[in-house]
């Protein structure tokens, strides 16, 4: 299975925790309850907003979970996701502006109708691609 996880803040979760980290979620509220049935071996892309308005998107294969302290927030605690680091299926590239990530398979999950990263920290779509433009504008006349 795949998730895409939005790291919209641009956390360094690499100099953050452990080696291996690539993403983390708090333990407890909306984020608590997210990303609960990852399973060993599924994919995890992550989108991080870099310099210039582009996009990195990294790939990573899930290993385990662990509950540790949110270094940069004070008395935070977290789920800390760790994996290895894997290609990207088909040569998709792992860095886009985000106008062209926004509209491109399979990372136009991360942004709404607008080209905006949507809020949620994890994004499971329903059925893994975003209607285009064209077929989310309504009919004319109502």
């Amino acid at each position: 299975m795949r998730f895409y996880l939005n790291n919209a803040i641009a956390r360094n979760h690499a100099r953050l925790y452990p080696v291996g980290a690539f993403f983390d979620l708090h333990k407890t509220g909306r984020q608590g309850k997210m990303a609960r049935d990852l399973q060993v071996g599924d994919e995890c892309v992550v989108a991080t907003p870099i310099a210039r308005g582009d996009i990195e998107f990294s790939w990573f294969r899930f290993s385990h979970e662990r509950e540790l302290d949110i270094p940069d927030e004070p008395g935070g605690k977290g789920r800390v996701l760790f994996g290895t680091p894997m290609e990207p299926p088909e040569r998709l590239p792992k860095r886009l502006p985000k106008a062209i990530a926004a509209e491109a398979e399979p990372y136009s999950v991360f942004f709404n109708t607008k080209g905006h990263f949507k809020r949620w920290s994890v994004i499971r779509p329903r059925d893994g691609r975003r209607r285009s433009k064209a077929r989310q504008q309504r009919p004319r006349g109502r």
